[in-house]
């Protein structure tokens, strides 16, 4: 239980406004900055599972397990040697990111509506596609990336000749966006802000917009400005070697006109 992962039990265990604290409370923690899917499934959870740490645990297994069984399906479409679903999953769980399965975060949640959406969505199958996507906004507020590269998935599909049957599913692809409204809105009712996650991001972890050279800037002087300590600057480092990677594939993917999987990207390196 620690850094993200107490946000979560706080939330679930007490709600976003406990008491009448919030924003405008000294010491405020700035926990509506975290969308509500993951802690109400896992106060969900806890009614059968007593122990916190166990029912997230629980929740971040079971789902990194459908997450990888999609993310060897999708692999599988996209490379259909033999072998290249178990590849594709090897390298996955040998990855650095693969620690946040077995954590009580919101990464392999995420993954077990967004792989599913996306394999959905390569079979045109828009209804289930935009379920699955909006319960990845409730989770993550950049599952909102994910629907506008399946929105433009869907688009292709029309326009390669997809008919009035495919039209007829277009008011899917807006349904992910209720999740983040309806969360804004009770956020508004709480705090007159309709934006308030987003500030209380800015509050508790200096985060805001910007352009992508600043990005680049401003975490080019945590890795090697000195002015970060070692492990938080070997980080840093990290993320410009994983923003360079993306940035090759935003390049691969636009030359072979992969365009929805390019804008997914391009978005999530931004």
């Amino acid at each position: 239980q620690h850094w993200d992962a107490n946000h979560y039990l706080h939330i679930a265990r007490d709600g976003y406004f406990p008491a009448g604290a919030g924003p405008w409370t000294s010491g405020w923690d700035n926990r509506e900055a975290f969308f509500p899917g993951y802690p109400f499934l896992l106060r969900a959870v806890h009614t059968v599972v007593p122990d916190w740490t166990a029912a997230g645990l629980l929740i971040s297994l079971a789902a990194g397990a459908v997450a990888v069984l999609a993310l060897a399906r999708i692999a599988r479409t996209y490379l259909p040697e033999e072998g290249a679903g178990h590849r594709t999953v090897v390298l996955f769980l040998l990855s650095p990111c693969a620690v946040f399965l077995a954590a009580g975060y919101t990464e392999a949640l995420f993954l077990a509506f967004a792989l599913p959406a996306w394999l959905a969505a390569m079979k045109h199958r828009w209804a289930l596609a935009a379920v699955l996507t909006t319960l990845g906004t409730a989770v993550r507020v950049s599952g909102l990336f994910l629907a506008a590269a399946i929105g433009l998935l869907f688009l292709l599909s029309v326009r390669a000749g997809g008919g009035s049957r495919t039209w007829r599913s277009a008011g899917w692809t807006l349904l992910p966006a209720l999740p983040p409204a309806a969360y804004s809105w009770y956020l508004h009712a709480h705090t007159g802000d309709w934006m308030a996650w987003k500030h209380a991001q800015e509050r508790g972890w200096y985060r805001t917009f910007h352009t992508p050279w600043e990005a680049w800037a401003n975490t080019w002087t945590g890795a090697f400005g000195g002015t970060q300590s070692t492990g938080y600057a070997f980080m840093f480092q990290a993320e410009l070697a994983a923003m360079l990677v993306g940035l090759a594939l935003v390049a691969l993917l636009v030359r072979r006109r992969r365009w929805p999987e390019a804008v997914y990207v391009a978005l999530s390196l931004w």
